[in-house]
């Protein structure tokens, strides 16, 4: 299937709209069921796919999760953070076989791989005409703000640097590499990153405006030593952790010139809301690359949602591959 349109839609669809399939996750985070408990009383879902960390099941805000799930009658499905297949399977199973389908996707408290499994099985997809999937995220509050040390100090243990799955970029590589990088709140992992991929020239990007008056400061606070290392041409773009439209449009503007002389390869380290636009841009445009920098620290930040004002809602729409895909750049 290919991508016909990415849409910001507001709050209000969620208790307007009715959808075949709610997919959510249980995480570590409170707010992992905000979105669940905002949209169990409207009963606008047909059924709900629960996806959980098989890993540290017992941790604290993890098992409270679980148990309130659990008073609904929905069953957690326990999958690895890196078993992809096994998210294929689960929607093998869940997605009703419809000509048009209508999803709602909770992704406050997936990993990157749970998130782009279900964007290419989708695309991968060859029984369904029309897909529409509501992507929703519950933006956070970080309110242990000392959990995560600042630099020259990191508790932060990178375990693996490479691209997601299906997308990793052009067969053909070229002679130069352009590295697009998301900054979020850990300062040694776009460090890494670029270490690894020697990249000849860096554009970043933070969100801004966030979730908080001071997000987007912080930010470029935290990679102030990057930013001075890496980007001394060009200064990083702010974009909204609220609209996935408007950073969809914006790195794809940035990366389709690109591709024609340049390995070009997004790496988003920020909000989900960045990694989903990421994602979307690397599987429209199949030359670009994106990088999964994935580790873990000592501690677990505690996120609470900010509350029903704060939801981001984006549609994703699919057509058959026989479909006229939609243009990136400039969606009509």
């Amino acid at each position: 299937m290919h991508i016909l349109r990415v849409d910001d839609r507001p709050s209000s669809v969620l208790s307007e709209a009715e959808f075949d399939l709610f997919i959510c996750a249980s995480g570590y985070e409170s707010r992992s069921t905000f979105i669940f408990e905002l949209m169990a009383n409207e009963g606008k879902f047909r059924s709900v796919l629960a996806l959980g960390f098989e890993k540290s099941c017992q941790q604290e805000w993890r098992a409270r999760n679980d148990e309130l799930f659990a008073r609904d009658g929905v069953e957690i499905s326990l999958v690895l953070e890196d078993q992809e297949q096994s998210i294929f399977e689960l929607l093998e199973k869940a997605v009703p076989v419809f000509s048009t389908v209508r999803l709602l996707v909770d992704y406050s408290s997936m990993p990157r791989r749970w998130i782009n499994a279900i964007v290419n099985f989708f695309k991968f997809n060859q029984g369904l005409e029309h897909v529409e999937v509501f992507f929703v995220y519950s933006m956070g509050s970080h309110i242990e703000r000392s959990v995560v040390p600042e630099y020259p100090e990191s508790d932060y243990q990178i375990s693996s640097i490479e691209s997601l799955t299906t997308l990793e970029g052009a067969a053909v590589r070229q002679k130069r590499t352009m590295a697009i990088v998301g900054l979020g709140f850990e300062w040694i992992a776009p460090f890494a990153a670029c270490e690894l991929m020697e990249p000849d020239d860096v554009l970043a990007f933070y969100g801004e405006p966030g979730s908080l008056p001071d997000y987007g400061e912080r930010a470029l606070g935290i990679n102030s030593r990057f930013i001075d290392e890496f980007c001394r041409d060009e200064a990083p773009i702010p974009l909204s952790v609220r609209s996935v439209e408007h950073t969809y449009r914006i790195l794809g503007e940035l990366a389709a010139p690109a591709i024609s002389s340049r390995n070009v390869a997004l790496v988003p380290l920020g909000p989900k809301t960045h990694v989903l636009a990421c994602i979307l841009v690397a599987n429209r445009l199949p030359e670009v690359t994106c990088i999964y920098v994935q580790g873990s620290r000592e501690r677990v930040q505690q996120v609470e949602a900010v509350g029903k004002e704060s939801v981001v809602v984006t549609s994703v729409q699919w057509i058959a591959a026989s479909g006229q895909a939609g243009d990136l750049v400039a969606l009509d």
